[in-house]
C-alpha cells in the first residue's frame, strides 16, 4: 500500500509539465472508474487478482489527486487569503478522512439493500463528480499567482462581463446608485 502512495507522489512531479487541471481530472475519473469496476467484479465475479489491482489503481489515483490538489489550491487562491483558505481546505479534508472509516460500518446502523454494492458506490459517485467539477477552476501552471480576490475572480471566471477598468457591470451600477444619492 505504501509503495502505491509513494509512486503516486513521485508521479505528481508531472504537473510541472502537464499542468494541474487535466491530471487532477484524469486521476479523479480514473480512480472512480477503477473503483466502480472493482465493485462490479466483487459483485459478479470472484477474480481476486483483478479486484486487488483495480483497488490499488483507485488508491494510486486518490493519492495522486491529493498531491495535485495540494499544489493547485494554493495557486488558485489570492495572496491575501491563501493561508486561511489553505488551512480551511485542510480542515475539510480531515473531516473527510475522519468520516471515511464510518462508511465501512454504516451497514450496521442503516438497513440498505445490497450494501456491499451501494455503500462503496458513494465513493465512486464522489470521485467522478469531483473529477468533473475540477474542469471549472482555471489552470495555474506557469501563470502569475493572483494577488487580490478580484484578480482571482477574473481568472476563475473569464466569461464574466467586464468593462475597460476590469470592474463588473454590477459594481458600476452600485457606484452609480451611490453617486446619485450623494
Amino acid at each position: 500500500m505504501c509503495a502505491v502512495e509513494g509512486f503516486a507522489y513521485i508521479c505528481c512531479f508531472c504537473v510541472a509539465w502537464w499542468g494541474r487541471k487535466w491530471p487532477a481530472v484524469g486521476v479523479y475519473l480514473g480512480g472512480g472508474i477503477s473503483l466502480l469496476v472493482s465493485i462490479l467484479l466483487m459483485k459478479y465475479a470472484a477474480d481476486s487478482v483483478a479486484i486487488t489491482i483495480l483497488s490499488f489503481t483507485g488508491k494510486f489515483c486518490i493519492s495522486a489527486a491529493w498531491q495535485i490538489i495540494l499544489i493547485w489550491h494554493t495557486e488558485v487562491y489570492p495572496t491575501t487569503y491563501r493561508c486561511t483558505l489553505t488551512v480551511l481546505n485542510g480542515v475539510v479534508g480531515r473531516i473527510g478522512i475522519v468520516s471515511a472509516p464510518y462508511m465501512v460500518d454504516m451497514d450496521k446502523y442503516i438497513d440498505v439493500p445490497n450494501e456491499e454494492f451501494i455503500l462503496p458506490s458513494i465513493y465512486v459517485v464522489l470521485m467522478i463528480s469531483v473529477g468533473l467539477l475540477h474542469i471549472i477552476p482555471p489552470e495555474t501552471n506557469n501563470r502569475k499567482l493572483p494577488e487580490t480576490l478580484f484578480e482571482a475572480n477574473v481568472r476563475s471566471f473569464p466569461m464574466a462581463k467586464k468593462d475597460e477598468d476590469f470592474k463588473t457591470v454590477e459594481q458600476n451600477k452600485l457606484l452609480d446608485d451611490v453617486a446619485t444619492k450623494i
